[in-house]
């Protein structure tokens, strides 16, 4: 996603108050707006308790590319959008910048591939702790989407209504 967007964008931001910017202004306001709507909808139904979904017991038993496929669908987008639309507005003609960019991604990454090497070299203790791992997660997924969904949602409000005025 990152690279699309440095792709359309060409590795400059638009100008202040040019209508790209201004589109872009309004498009993470949106997204934002939409977060902060996602998030107190999702804490409405926090409560509530649920069962595991049929199709994770068939994940253990999926072939790699099966599991790469699911993760693409699996993402959460609101969030994938929030993150390109502020790489829309990075500068890059900053050395900084740009590390700050691959400092984040190889970040991102680098978490799975750990994940990865740990199952790989030692399964049996890699199982019993991402089992451990998956339990944390699936008890904890619904507080930590509210929080970071309101989080990120007012805060792209926030910013982009602020240089919007």
């Amino acid at each position: 996603m990152i690279s699309c967007v440095l792709l359309f964008t060409g590795g400059s931001p638009p100008k202040a108050h040019t209508a790209p910017s201004t589109a872009a202004l309004a498009v993470k306001l949106a997204i934002g707006v939409g977060l902060i709507v996602y998030g107190t909808h999702k804490k409405r139904r926090v409560s509530r308790p649920r069962e595991d979904p049929a199709w994770l017991g068939r994940v253990r038993h999926t072939s790699g590319w099966s599991a790469a496929g699911m993760a693409v669908l699996l993402q959460p987008w609101g969030l994938v959008a929030a993150g390109c639309a502020i790489v829309m507005n990075a500068d890059l003609s900053h050395t900084v910048t740009w590390l700050t960019l691959m400092l984040y991604c190889l970040l991102a990454t680098s978490s799975l591939l750990a994940m990865e090497s740990y199952a790989k070299f030692r399964p049996a203790r890699a199982e019993a702790r991402l089992q451990a791992l998956l339990h944390a997660i699936t008890s904890h997924q619904d507080q930590a989407v509210v929080v970071l969904s309101l989080a990120v949602g007012f805060w792209l409000a926030g910013r982009s209504l602020y240089e919007l005025t």
